[in-house]
């Protein structure tokens, strides 16, 4: 709002500046994949700081007698009228963001599957029985099948933990990929052999969970 009036312009301007900066920082140092978007703001907010920062420094600092900006722009005819276009499409457009922002919070604030998942099995479960093509397979941390818990969530996805080593997902997470490949089918990446496929279409078929995804055609466990 700040940027909005021409008289607070260099406050909010200044504030944006040492906000983006410290953004862009921290982008840098966590590898976050913001890096050039934040940058661009900073330098955004900075060109707009710039104009008043040697009257600032002279004011606060130096602690000097200064002169306030009293600059203002003559607009012919033509800018005159384009700028009583652009003002109320900026509000509009401002307004349309807001409604737009508050719509995605109230109905897709999480960006995983819209889908439910099979009634009453949310949770963690710790794996005690594991069958490999018919074949029992004690509890191990380093069998590279063993299954060693698995986490049921309350969307259509589910995580299973083993002692596989997986290629670490470095994408922003903007939104969940349409086609699962080997590459993403890890969405947990904070612990170390975790997969969490989709479920597409979970069904209970004799006491056995048949999970269909874009990659594990058909798969049962107990």
């Amino acid at each position: 709002m700040l940027l909005l009036s021409r008289k607070t312009t260099t406050f909010g301007a200044g504030i944006l500046a040492g906000y983006y900066g410290n953004v862009f920082a921290s982008n840098i140092a966590y590898s976050m994949g913001y890096e050039a978007y934040s940058l661009q703001l900073t330098i955004f907010a900075v060109v707009l700081f710039v104009y008043d920062a040697p009257r600032l420094y002279n004011l606060l600092v130096a602690r000097k007698y200064t002169i306030a900006n009293s600059y203002r722009p003559v607009f012919n005819t033509k800018e005159k009228w384009l700028k009583k276009i652009a003002r109320p499409l900026i509000a509009i457009f401002i307004i349309w963001l807001g409604v737009a922002a508050y719509h995605n919070y109230t109905t897709a604030p999480y960006k995983y599957p819209a889908a439910k998942g099979l009634p009453g099995a949310y949770g963690f479960y710790n794996v005690r029985i594991f069958k490999w093509n018919n074949q029992e397979i004690p509890y191990s941390a380093t069998d590279l099948n063993r299954w060693q818990n698995v986490v049921f969530e309350k969307w259509a996805t589910l995580s299973i933990k083993t002692a596989k080593p997986i290629v670490i997902d470095n994408g922003l997470g903007i939104s969940l990929p349409i086609m699962i490949t080997k590459e993403t089918l890890s969405q947990l990446v904070w612990a170390e052999g975790v997969i969490s496929p989709t479920v597409w279409t979970p069904s209970i078929i004799n006491y056995l969970l048949l999970i269909k995804t874009r990659i594990i055609r058909k798969k049962h466990f107990n």
